[in-house]
Order: C-alpha cells, then sequence, then structure tokens
C-alpha cells in the first residue's frame, strides 16, 4: 500500500517549507519512505516502486534502493580485506556505476557494462613516464575476456556478500546474464620447443640476480605441473623431503577445494632440497617474489634473455601436464590428484600431446 502525505519543517531561518513524504508498506518487507518537493514526483515514486515489487516479489528492498554500489564495494573491502589486484577492479567498477544505487541494477544494465568494457581500451597511468622495454606502450589494447569476466565475477561476489551481510536481497535475476565472457577467448598451447630448456638455463646463470635460485625453481615448475603462485607461496613445512610429497593447503590453491598431495619426482625433490638448504630467516621456499605477478615480470626478462618468444610463466605448468601425460603410466585420476585439475576436460586442454611421443608408442 502507498500513501502520500503533506508534511512542514522550517529550516534555519525558521521559515516553514512544505514537502510531500511517500512511503510504501507491504507484508514481508521493511517500510520505504521518500520525500519530494512536490506531490507528483511523490505519487510517481511510489507507483513506480509498487510495480517493482509487485514483478520482484521480495528481491527489493529498501536498503539495496539507498545503497550506492561504490558504497556496497567499499564495504566488501573493508570486510574481506581483498588482493591488490581485486582491489583495483573494485576501484574500476565503483566508477563505472558512480551514483548507480544497488536497487537500481538490472541484468540488462550488466549486460550493457559488459559489452562497453569489450570496447574499452586499458588506460595508462597519467604520471608514467615511459613504458616497459618489453612493451610497446603505443599499442592501444583492449579487456580481454578473460578480464571483463574477472569484472563481472568481482562485482558478483561483492553485491551477494554485501546483500548477505546487510539484510536484504538482490535486484531478480540481476546476474542471470546470457552472455558472460568465457575464461580464455583461445586456449594457449604453447610448449617448450626443442632448445627452450637449455636457453632459459642458460639466460639464469647470465642474470644479475637469482642466478642460483632459477634452475631450481623452473624445475620445480615443470616436474610437479604446479602454478607459480602455489609455489610462492609454499613454506618448509609444507614440504615432506623424507616422503618424497609436498603438501598444498587448501589456501594457496586456486580452487581452495582442499589440500592437495604431489607427489615428488626426484629432480624435484633434488631441486627442493637446493631451495631449502640454508634458510633461516624465513619460512618460504622461495621468499624472492612477492606473488605470481612479480614472478611473471621476472620470467619475462629471463626469456628476453634467453631470445625465447611468446613464453609465459603459467606454459611451463601447461608443460610438465603433458609430460605427465605422456609418461604413460599414470592414470587421468591420478594426474589430477597432481595436477589439481577438478574437470578432465579442462586437464584435456592442457595434455598437448607430441606426435613424436605419440608416433613411438605405435611402434
Amino acid at each position: 500500500m502507498a500513501t502520500v502525505s503533506e508534511r512542514r519543517r522550517k529550516n534555519k531561518a525558521g521559515e516553514e517549507t512544505i514537502f510531500f513524504q511517500a512511503q510504501v508498506v507491504r507484508a514481508g518487507i521493511p517500510a520505504m519512505t521518500k520525500a519530494f518537493p512536490t506531490r507528483r514526483e511523490a505519487e510517481r515514486w511510489a507507483r513506480e516502486i509498487e510495480t517493482r515489487i509487485d514483478r520482484g516479489g521480495k528481491t527489493f528492498s529498501i536498503k539495496a534502493e539507498k545503497t550506492t554500489v561504490a558504497e556496497a564495494l567499499a564495504d566488501y573491502a573493508e570486510g574481506t580485506k581483498p588482493g591488490y589486484s581485486e582491489q583495483l577492479r573494485l576501484q574500476r567498477i565503483a566508477l563505472d556505476f558512480e551514483g548507480w544505487a544497488v536497487g537500481k541494477l538490472s541484468w540488462k544494465n550488466l549486460q550493457k557494462w559488459l559489452d562497453e568494457l569489450a570496447k574499452t581500451c586499458v588506460s595508462q597511468p597519467d604520471n608514467r613516464k615511459k613504458f616497459h622495454p618489453l612493451y610497446d606502450g603505443k599499442t592501444p589494447r583492449l579487456y580481454a575476456a578473460g578480464s571483463i569476466r574477472q569484472f563481472y565475477f568481482t562485482l558478483k561476489k561483492a553485491l551477494e556478500w554485501h546483500a548477505r551481510e546487510s539484510g536484504y536481497l538482490l535486484p531478480q535475476f540481476l546476474f542471470q546474464l546470457d552472455k558472460v565472457p568465457g575464461a580464455w577467448e583461445k586456449p594457449r598451447e604453447r610448449r617448450l620447443n626443442v632448445g627452450e630448456w637449455e636457453k632459459l638455463l642458460e639466460a639464469s646463470a647470465t642474470g644479475r640476480t637469482n642466478q642460483e635460485i632459477w634452475p631450481h625453481v623452473l624445475t620445480v615448475l615443470v616436474e610437479t605441473a604446479c602454478r607459480s603462485g602455489e609455489l610462492i607461496k609454499a613454506t618448509i613445512s609444507d614440504i615432506n623431503l623424507d616422503g618424497r610429497a609436498w603438501n598444498i593447503p587448501s589456501e594457496n590453491a586456486k580452487t581452495k577445494a582442499s589440500i592437495r598431495q604431489i607427489p615428488l619426482s626426484k629432480k624435484a625433490l633434488s631441486a627442493f632440497e637446493i631451495l631449502i638448504k640454508g634458510k633461516k630467516d624465513t619460512d618460504r621456499v622461495v621468499d624472492i617474489w612477492a606473488d605470481s605477478n612479480s614472478f611473471g615480470h621476472s620470467f619475462k626478462w629471463l626469456c628476453h634473455r634467453a631470445k625465447i618468444e611468446d613464453l609465459h610463466a603459467h606454459d611451463l605448468r601447461h608443460e610438465g601436464c603433458s609430460r605427465l601425460v605422456e609418461r604413460g603410466n599414470l592414470s587421468v585420476i591420478e594426474i589430477m590428484s597432481i595436477t589439481g585439475h577438478s574437470d578432465p576436460r579442462t586437464l584435456k586442454r592442457y595434455s598437448n600431446l607430441r606426435a613424436s611421443t605419440l608416433a613411438e608408442k605405435l611402434d
């Protein structure tokens, strides 16, 4: 039921002003009230609210109407303490939806936002004086499908968290979009070519820093098929040298599902022994890089010195997964337990078998 009442109040100068208060009351939904300078505006707002309640049932609430997207994202950041990359995404999303109330959002708004992101060039900092020597700063770059997907799911996670914490429901069908970008526009199938492993080892010996660390880090990444972030977060207590096993806690894994145990080959075991040897001031196995992003930048320089093109740090995991399959003595379930894949279809994408290896099995 909607009502519009005439109200009077005095300002600081003692002058009396007239305004109109609209109120919508429905069972099971908090009462919604808003003031307007004219009766016509108040009645229009009340009709709009009643229409939206009729269409969306209890999915609409006064909290969602009063809370802006920026406020919801700020509360989420304060309550969950997200990482640096997620904080940057939250800041960008807050700018894109500046002034928008959560209750005003719809799936059409979100779909239009994603479509606009696909046409948007990645902006560069205003204070940047020079570009990285490995990147042509004059070439405009659009947001990749994977990046747009991250923006979408960051917004979804933040708003669902805020709605749950604040006790209101989001607008109906808000996150039921028809076209959400995929994680990979074009899945990479890059593996190490003949001679590239030797080039990486040679380049690691010619660098100014981390000459003794690089060969063993590369060996662990390929032999275990782990993610670089998992290795960087690994602690000495996670490595069981006697049992030849590496226990990856759920909080260090991408899926956060459960603890993962990786059996160590002789090469991986030897590499871990060297990495751990002499550690006193830190419990981390590899404490040179802060996270996988900083490791990725260092790996780019390593490839630059080795004169290897189009090789990413994550491609070493691809190489490791493929080698596990090529060995032929492990089942799919065993390989998935090592790599941490939950879907055999994902593992199939990584298992880029060389034709020469398959040809040998035919003989």
